[in-house]
């Protein structure tokens, strides 16, 4: 999964002085972020007020299409400073077809073959981007723009997903602290490991779950679950209702010598 989404620009008379300060997102909005139906997709969206950039950007816009001879002066002075973007970050749902594979015809130049990534927009995602793109357009002719133009982001970052967690080995890859259900002692920290697309940025949830990942190795380490040589764990959460096994003396010692 990745963050489909849309950029909706609009222009106005007033000087926004749009070119300064950070280029990212000034104001977020959630108000869209939750799914509801009337809307006639799956997902929700995250909405990002930012500027539009400098003289390049403005002389150039969404679309790449720069405005040359006499027009171009007043092109860049009825745009530059004078922006407000809305970017639109979608839901990108899970799909089967979805995968990452070794290529069968492309490899590198040591002879490896290279990723082969199986990736196509959903229908939900086309519908949430055009009624974005609809109602970010309403909102910026509603705030007194005198232009308006947007653009698909069809291949946006970051990329999600391919080793879900789970309970279920059938239907995951790792388990709800992240650990690999086939290989042992595997723990999985990155974005990979999220269900879905969401309509957010992901650093902070990756944050979250590595920190909590990192608690509880550590407290399995403290009890001996997770061996330091190669005895086997159960995989059982010595804090829920299954404690985890304790090792017999035998294991303990056999581990400790491992380490060593």
């Amino acid at each position: 999964m990745v963050h489909p989404g849309v950029m909706v620009d609009g222009y106005f008379d007033d000087d926004l002085q749009s070119h300064r300060g950070h280029f990212g997102g000034q104001i977020q909005s959630l108000e869209f972020a939750g799914t509801d139906p009337a809307r006639g997709f799956v997902g929700g969206t995250k909405w990002s007020l930012a500027p539009t950039g400098g003289p390049i950007a403005a002389a150039f816009g969404l679309r790449g299409r720069v405005v040359l001879g006499r027009e171009h002066h007043e092109h860049l002075r009825s745009r530059f400073g004078r922006g407000a973007r809305w970017v639109v970050l979608c839901e990108d749902l899970p799909d089967a077809d979805h995968r990452v594979e070794l290529s069968r015809d492309l490899v590198d130049g040591d002879g490896i073959p290279a990723p082969a990534v199986t990736y196509r927009l959903g229908d939900d995602v086309h519908a949430a981007i055009a009624w974005s793109t609809e109602r970010a357009t309403e909102s910026l002719l509603e705030a007194g723009a005198h232009t308006v133009d947007s653009a698909p982001m069809r291949t946006n970052s970051p990329l999600l997903g391919t080793t879900r967690m789970g309970d279920e080995p059938s239907t995951s890859v790792a388990d709800r602290w992240g650990l690999a259900h086939d290989v042992p002692n595997l723990f999985i920290s990155d974005a990979s490991q999220f269900t879905t697309g969401a309509a957010a940025n992901p650093t902070l949830t990756i944050v979250a779950l590595a920190i909590r990942q990192a608690e509880y190795i550590a407290e399995q380490l403290r009890t001996g679950s997770i061996p330091t040589g190669h005895a086997a764990w159960d995989g059982r959460d010595p804090g829920g209702s299954l404690p985890a096994r304790a090792p017999e003396a035998g294991e303990r010692a056999t581990a400790d010598a491992g380490a060593a």
